[in-house]
């Protein structure tokens, strides 16, 4: 039998234990998910199991079992602006099956949620992300349940104290984020996802990892400063050490295009430090203004950041806002909507908030981005 290789993944206090049979995988899970979540060397018990099988032939039984017509959905994958929902059938009474096709992949998912089957056909680039999709989206339902909010937004860390940058798709999150690491001496924490964490050490934002795209614009900000060429960074379903032995085989490298890489390599790119976590001293909502102009701050009064605190919530205009497949609740039900807005406004009396306006010039001189940090955490 192959062997099998095994690695012990926690996320504030959830426990899950990921299997295979190819440790490459598992290698780049670790490099993807951390310091976000914590490696353990040994657990008495586990939340959940996540196994992943590269088998042609279980994978192609799979495919010819997937009837064509009448496709019974489930809401697998909670992104911001959409859900992914995708086709399920029932292989027996305790577990289900359910085809992803962007990835190639099925999930074999058993009735209580505690045992997730990945199987893939070998070679399939697609089962590193998927893996490290399940892997998130049961971190995400179990901040969820546990009360945290979920932020659409960045995050950096200067010694503990965390500011969150929030704020939607193109308002500016990526760009302030890269220029604050690379002119300043703060942590990188998290690019698209932020968890707000209420416990008895008070109020702490927790990164959650993605993947990270940078848009052309951005590149053509910042990709003279970067520490390393972005030609070594293009493909981030490729491990630190495959990339150093299969560099003459990536594809050559576009300056004209758009980037997404792995948080280990866009902190590679930077010369950043990654931070799982740090306590919350600031948000900052970006507004990029296309004036003249460096950076311009402007604080809010508490009222006014609860509502555009709400607005970045994750998922904000959906009344449904988690995956009902990687869950590990029973009762399966909707999020607390008034319970999630309930702590937005205490958040919102209890740190300061910003509007920061990025004019033209906010990117040309490095002193603009210790100002605003210094700014933020006065």
């Amino acid at each position: 039998m192959p062997r099998t290789y095994l690695k012990n993944l926690c996320f504030n206090g959830l426990f899950l234990q990921v299997q295979s049979s190819d440790n490459s995988h598992l290698i780049w899970l670790e490099e993807f998910l951390c310091p976000q979540f914590e490696v353990i060397d040994q657990v008495s018990s586990y939340s959940c199991k996540v196994q992943l099988i590269t088998d042609d032939n279980r994978y192609n039984n799979l495919l010819n079992m997937l009837p064509l017509k009448n496709n019974r959905f489930i809401d697998a994958f909670a992104f911001d602006t959409r859900m992914i929902r995708l086709p399920t059938r029932r292989l027996n009474e305790d577990n289900q099956s359910v085809y992803h096709e962007e990835e190639k992949v099925f999930y074999c998912v058993n009735s209580d949620k505690t045992q997730v089957h990945i199987i893939s056909p070998k070679k399939n680039k697609g089962l590193r992300k998927a893996a490290m999709r399940v892997i998130r989206e049961f971190a995400m339902n179990h901040s969820h349940r546990k009360g945290d909010l979920i932020i659409h937004g960045a995050a950096f860390v200067f010694g503990n104290d965390g500011v969150i940058v929030a704020g939607p798709k193109g308002s500016g999150k990526t760009s302030l984020l890269i220029c604050v690491l690379l002119n300043t001496q703060v942590r990188f924490a998290a690019n698209d996802r932020v968890s707000v964490i209420f416990d008895t050490k008070g109020r702490a934002l927790h990164g959650i990892p993605t993947i990270i795209s940078i848009k052309r614009q951005t590149l053509g900000f910042f990709q003279h400063s970067f520490h390393a060429s972005p030609s070594g960074f293009i493909d981030y379903r490729l491990n630190t050490n495959e990339i150093r032995l299969n560099t003459r085989e990536l594809p050559e490298y576009d300056p004209l295009d758009s980037l997404s890489v792995s948080p280990a390599q866009f902190c590679s790119l930077l010369r950043a430090s990654p931070i799982a976590r740090g306590n919350i001293r600031a948000i900052i909502f970006p507004q990029i203004t296309g004036r003249k102009g460096t950076f311009e701050l402007r604080e809010l009064p508490p009222e006014t950041s609860a509502v555009r605190l709400i607005n970045c919530l994750f998922r904000a205009n959906f009344t449904k806002m988690k995956s009902s497949l990687f869950d590990l609740a029973t009762d399966n039900k909707n999020l607390d909507r008034d319970r999630l807005e309930e702590r937005c406004h205490m958040l919102a009396h209890r740190i300061r908030c910003f509007d920061c306006y990025i004019g033209l010039e906010a990117y040309n001189d490095e002193s603009t981005a210790k100002e605003l940090v210094e700014g933020v955490l006065r």
